[in-house]
């Protein structure tokens, strides 16, 4: 499962999960994954959640 929050937001409690920040929202639609050299992999090309824009 994957949240978002604002820049410097305390973690919510998430029981016996953990959360790490570990990328960005943009623009578009899709997910992408940019690996430590910069090349980026698409995911998903699609809308992930149908819900429209964020």
């Amino acid at each position: 499962m994957l949240t978002a929050d604002g820049p410097g937001a305390p973690p919510l409690p998430a029981g016996p999960a953990t959360g790490a920040v570990c990328g960005e929202l943009t623009t578009g639609e899709g997910v992408g994954l940019r690996w430590p050299d910069g090349e980026i992999t698409e995911a998903v090309t699609s809308t992930v959640t149908g819900m429209g824009a964020a």
